[in-house]
């Protein structure tokens, strides 16, 4: 399966499905926008989704939690 349709049945595809499309599932003006920034490319591979460079979750960014080594 391609990374865009991993990625698409994810937010469009399962917003669809529970039936709140209309406020999640894209981005677009007025709809929720909680956001992960990666540092590459998804569509490379799926695998670049752990590459997390920021979290904006209810329109403010989170901290990053450092985990001990």
């Amino acid at each position: 399966m391609a990374p865009i349709d991993i990625i698409k049945m994810s937010t469009h595809n399962g917003a669809k499905m529970l039936h709140i499309l209309d406020s999640v599932g894209n981005i677009e003006v007025g709809k929720y926008a909680d956001l992960i920034l990666l540092n590459q490319n998804p569509l490379e591979t799926i695998k670049n989704t752990l590459a997390i460079e920021r979290v904006i979750k209810g329109g403010k960014v989170e901290k990053r939690i450092q985990r001990k080594k």
